[in-house]
Order: C-alpha cells, then sequence, then structure tokens
C-alpha cells in the first residue's frame, strides 16, 4: 500500500492525519486536509496548515541501519522535527532492501524506533527505552 492510500484509509477511519510541511528550513506536522502541491524536494504537502500535535511520525528514507539510524535525503529536516518532538513515536516506510548494517550518522541524527516493511514490522531497541515498551517484542 503506498502513502497515498494510507493516508486516504486512516481519513476513511476518522484518524487525524498531518504530513510534514516546509516552512523556511523547518518542518511542521500540518493536516492532510486541503490544497496539496510538491516542495523543492518533490514531496507532496498541504499549502497551508499549522503545526499540529501529532503521536507518530512515518518517515521516507534512502536507507536504515540495524540501530534505526536512516540515511535521509539531506538538509537534517526530520532530525530537526524530532528533537523538538522527543515523544513522537518514529516510524520508518521501507523496502527491505533499504536495511543496510550501518549508514553514515552525525551528533545530532535521531534513530527510528520502529520500520515497516514489505517483511513487517521491526522495533528497533531505543525504542523500549525512549518509550518505556516493557516486553515488546523485537529484534536486531
Amino acid at each position: 500500500m503506498g502513502t497515498h492510500e494510507l493516508i486516504a484509509r486512516l481519513n476513511e477511519m476518522g484518524k487525524r492525519v498531518c504530513i510534514p510541511r516546509t516552512v523556511g528550513r523547518k518542518i511542521i506536522a500540518a493536516p492532510a486536509q486541503g490544497e496539496m502541491a510538491y516542495s523543492k524536494f518533490g514531496i507532496l504537502e498541504p499549502l497551508s496548515g499549522e503545526d499540529t500535535p501529532c503521536e507518530v511520525a512515518l518517515v521516507p528514507l534512502l536507507g536504515v541501519d540495524e540501530g534505526g539510524y536512516r540515511l535521509g535525503y539531506g538538509g537534517g529536516y526530520y532530525d530537526a522535527f524530532f528533537h523538538d518532538h522527543p515523544k513522537m513515536l518514529r516510524v520508518g516506510l521501507a523496502y527491505a532492501g533499504q536495511v543496510v548494517k550501518s549508514v553514515p550518522r552525525e551528533a545530532h541524527d535521531v534513530p527510528l524506533h520502529a520500520l515497516i516493511t514489505e517483511e513487517g514490522v521491526r522495533l528497533f531497541e531505543n525504542a523500549i527505552r525512549e518509550l518505556d515498551i516493557a516486553g515488546a517484542n523485537h529484534y536486531n
């Protein structure tokens, strides 16, 4: 299922869906409603909308390592967003072939809590520590 279909299904279920909207050198979580356009990064985003509290972030990536660190598209937008929203569940969306042993890391990088691929869901070790998930099924 693609991201657009996922958003549509969540909306049909009455869930509030927020998606990233670029504002200057930052991203905010804006409601997935109203007029949309492609950003300078080629990502479909709302043309308007205020920063909205969200519980889960579905995150794009080029690659992800076994510790949940992602290789993004550059700029550090998501890492800055995650520093501003430390309690938000960070979930990567990828194909299993994008999982690698390690990706380059910088001091400001924030790891994902989980990853969804066509093979299933992977919960990373940091999710148990940061989110106080006791006894969760996970693998590294």
